[in-house]
């Protein structure tokens, strides 16, 4: 049981990451700016003690594939159909971060 409840954390938390990306990118006055200045607003949303994780890109995205991949683990280790569908989601978003890195 601590495990599923691990899973749904890290799975909330990769999927809460890339939907603030996506609502942040996606707000009509961000669309316009350049990219270095938007960036730095992106940045700057977050506590001064987060924003060096932030400002390394590599390091947050390879952070949201392990969420997304150990996630994925335990669910596909339950044995139930919901679990599956879950965990299928989670080896996509996973996918979807690393190919963001390229």
């Amino acid at each position: 049981m601590i495990k599923l409840i691990i899973a749904f954390i890290l799975f909330v938390l990769g999927c809460a990451w890339v939907a603030d990306w996506i609502i942040f990118a996606t707000q009509k006055e961000n669309e316009q700016l350049p990219w270095h200045d938007f960036r730095q607003k992106y940045i700057a949303r977050f506590p001064e003690a987060v924003q060096p994780l932030v400002n390394n890109a590599v390091l947050i995205t390879f952070v949201c594939i392990l969420c997304f991949v150990v996630a994925g683990i335990i669910f596909i280790n339950q044995k139930r159909r919901a679990y599956t569908v879950l965990a299928i989601l989670a080896f996509v978003l996973a996918a979807w971060q690393l190919f963001s890195l390229m």
